[in-house]
Formats: structure tokens, sequence, C-alpha cells
């Protein structure tokens, strides 16, 4: 070929690459502040009045609710930041939390994309899945630590923890999918 030739020629196709959709601002400054007001609400009025004599964890309901609408990375990311929130505000011990939070956001977006249709069953099963792992992070905790003993744990903390959660888990689905919060955006 002469070097004219390859001029006119149009360049060859390169695959593209797969990338996340862009994150829209506007929406993600409303998810940090729903975080926020989640958490002020699980350590003020929730830990005050408690259902079944524990806290109820609504940071992760709504964490996982933004990961059932959303793809694993924001849901990777805000699961990041609900859990950081909830370590800023005292509300757990150890430093590990935001990381489980975000393991438990991305698996639920990835869980939701994979297996589950987009209806509020679905959404509760995850819920309870996510509730159930932070349970057994709470029973690892207890058997390390070792200041109370298993059965108190587990009868005391973790199974009213876990059904006060599911029982208010509806709560933040219908903030992320309620229509006047969807057509904001």
């Amino acid at each position: 070929m002469r070097p004219n030739e390859q001029k006119n020629q149009a360049p060859e196709k390169t695959s593209p690459q797969i990338r996340p959709k862009r994150l829209d601002t506007k929406k993600t400054v409303i998810y940090i502040a729903l975080i926020f007001i989640f958490a002020v609400l699980q350590t003020t009025v929730f830990s005050r009045y408690r259902l079944f004599g524990a806290v109820p964890d609504i940071t992760l309901a709504f964490a996982v609710a933004v990961a059932f609408f959303e793809n694993e990375y924001y849901a990777s990311s805000l699961g990041l930041f609900a859990g950081i929130t909830v370590e800023a505000l005292g509300l757990s011990s150890s430093l590990i939390l935001p990381l489980i939070y975000m393991l438990i956001c991305c698996f639920a977006s990835i869980i939701k994309d994979k297996l589950l249709s987009k209806n509020f069953v679905s959404f509760e099963v995850l819920s309870a899945c996510s509730f159930a792992v932070i349970a057994l992070y709470k029973i690892a905790l207890s058997l390390i630590s070792s200041q109370t003993g298993l059965v108190g744990v587990i009868s005391f903390s973790v199974i009213p923890e876990f059904f006060s959660s599911l029982v208010f888990s509806p709560l933040p689905f219908l903030v992320v999918r309620g229509e006047a919060f969807r057509k904001t955006f």
C-alpha cells in the first residue's frame, strides 16, 4: 500500500470498554444526606424506642436498598460510606464494619442482577441475608472478645437486632423506590 492510501482508510475498530454508568451528583448528594438521616434516626429515635429490645440497623437497610436499585460500583461506594458513618457515630466498636457494609452492598447488587427480580420480596430476602451476615459478624466478635457467653449474645443481641432490622427495612426501601424520590433524578 502507498502511504496516501492508508490515510483514506477507516481506522480499525477497537472493542469498547465496559464502564459503569456515570454517577449523578444530585442523586449522590441525596443518598449521602439520607445515609446521615438514617444513621441519626438509628442513634436517636431507635436507640430510645427499641423493638424486640434491640436497635434496628436501618442504615444497612438503606444501603441495601440503594444496592437494590443501583449498580455494584455505586452500591459499594455508598455501602462503604454508610459503614464509615455508622463507625463515626459510635454505633460499632470495630473498624472492619465499613468493609463489611461495602461487601454486603456489592454482593447484594450482583445477586439482584443475576438471580432476583426487582420487587419487594426480593429486597426482603437480600435484607435478611445482609442482616444475617451482620449477625455472624457480631457472633464472631463475641467469640473473640469472650466478654459474654455465646448464648447470651445470640438471644439478647443478635436475634432481636435481626428481627427489628427486618421489621424496619421496608422504610428505606420505600424511600429509595418512592416515585417522588425517583422523579427528582
